[in-house]
């Protein structure tokens, strides 16, 4: 099978146990635990379908400091091939200090390598191996690059696509994200995100909104389970099963490589939703966005059950 490339961010969490607030000025406080994990929407998605032994690679800027060394060595140990990634020694790598738990989330973020990322590395690789693409992250103010890559892959004819947006820190929603959809085979958006991008709409009510620009729109809205539209066919639901919420850091991404998994071995669509709530659902079991996720038996165990 061809590889499904992946390009977007990966950087280090760290996440602070028990801790909301950052300690008083000039005072040092301690926490029972402090893990760090690879993180970045990009690294995670394509970690887990490292996990669920997909033939996998990673596009997007990694640092030559010790920490971007963690995360190379991170992605290769689950198979994943770099070689279509850049090091960069002149920038150090992005850091998350995630304060987080079962409820909610909230980072101190520095961007460092993920900074240097630029969509048009994508005009620059070779693709003869590549049979799907997935692109991670959205900036309206490069909303013509996105699009013209998004073109430039299609035009190839051979390779699938699919695209996840995330939460726009500037408040826009811009509304011209619908312009992307056409040359996108699934596009995910979690139920925040579509009712930015649809003014407002609910998860069912975006879905079917969405789907008279693209093809496949999947909604990811929680404990509520997920959601997904084609223009034309009947709207699906596929609701969660609960669990006990560690740290809800990832679980999109999770879901999102459950899903791929799935859609790039040719499964059907409410399969594919099964597949990624199932991997969602155990990433939030533990702290790090890809701690918990399933191995490929476990996932072909939970979707049968």
């Amino acid at each position: 099978m061809k590889k499904i490339l992946v390009y977007g961010d990966a950087n280090l969490d760290i996440f602070i146990s028990g801790k909301r607030e950052i300690p008083a000025a000039g005072t040092e406080e301690y926490v029972s635990d402090m893990p760090y994990a690879v993180g970045g929407g990009a690294a995670l998605v394509v970690m887990g379908l490292g996990k669920l032994e997909c033939n996998a690679a990673y596009c997007g800027t990694l640092s030559g400091d010790m920490m971007g060394k963690m995360i190379a060595s991170s992605m290769e140990e689950l198979g994943i091939d770099l070689s279509k990634a850049t090091v960069d020694n002149t920038v150090r790598s992005g850091i998350s200090l995630s304060f987080t738990d079962e409820r909610d989330r909230s980072f101190i973020s520095y961007a460092g390598s993920i900074a240097k990322n630029d969509v048009d590395m994508l005009k620059t690789i070779d693709y003869s191996d590549v049979g799907h693409v997935h692109i991670t992250g959205y900036n309206a103010g490069k909303r013509d690059k996105y699009l013209n890559i998004l073109k430039f892959i299609k035009e190839k004819g051979n390779i699938t696509t699919s695209y996840d947006v995330a939460f726009d820190e500037t408040g826009l929603w811009d509304p011209k994200l619908t312009e992307l959809m056409p040359f996108v085979d699934v596009f995910f958006m979690n139920e925040v995100e579509a009712a930015g991008y649809s003014g407002g709409k609910g998860p069912e009510e975006a879905a079917d909104y969405f789907a008279d620009f693209g093809h496949t729109i999947v909604i990811k809205a929680g404990k509520k389970g997920s959601f997904l539209k084609k223009k034309g066919e009947e709207l699906l639901c596929e609701k969660t099963v609960p669990v006990k919420a560690v740290d809800t850091t990832g679980a999109g991404d999770s879901f999102n490589a459950g899903f791929l998994w799935a859609f790039t071995n040719g499964l059907d669509s409410r399969t594919a939703l099964r597949c990624g709530n199932f991997c969602g659902g155990r990433c939030v079991t533990a702290k790090g966005g890809n701690t918990a996720f399933p191995r490929l038996e476990e996932l072909k165990k939970g979707i049968l059950l």
